[in-house]
């Protein structure tokens, strides 16, 4: 899957204006590195690496947020609603690629991490998901 995350033929293929985030799951990781909480911090991460205009947007609707520095700062939801308001507020095509689901903490279980995919790419203009 790293490949197509790098690849340039990737975005070039939608044949708009993309933005290719990822996510690989590691099972001997850190728990961060393999919990949905995770996934969440590091797509969102990626949005602000692309544009930190899109953390603005998050603060002036959620203005709560603003003091959250440190991963265990942030509550599910609230990066949940975040992801929600990035993915929306952006103006380019998203193609998200998770690799690794089958090495998610076991405590979260397969449905619960479904029904989170589920959650915040619904309202989203996201071209394709890879998992």
């Amino acid at each position: 899957m790293k490949f197509l995350v790098q690849s340039p033929q990737t975005s070039e293929e939608v044949g708009r204006p993309t933005v290719i985030l990822s996510c690989f799951i590691w099972s001997a990781g850190m728990p961060m590195q393999r919990s949905q909480k995770g996934i969440a911090c590091s797509l969102l991460y990626e949005l602000f690496e692309h544009d930190m205009d899109i953390a603005t947007a998050i603060v002036k609707e959620l203005p709560h947020l603003a003091p959250k520095k440190r991963y265990s700062d942030w509550r599910m939801s609230d990066l949940l609603k975040a992801l929600e308001i990035a993915l929306k507020t952006s103006w380019w095509t998203t193609c998200i690629f998770i690799d690794g689901l089958n090495e998610i903490d076991y405590s979260e279980g397969p449905a619960s991490t479904l029904g989170f995919m589920i959650s915040f790419i619904g309202p989203a203009k996201i071209e394709n998901m890879c998992f």
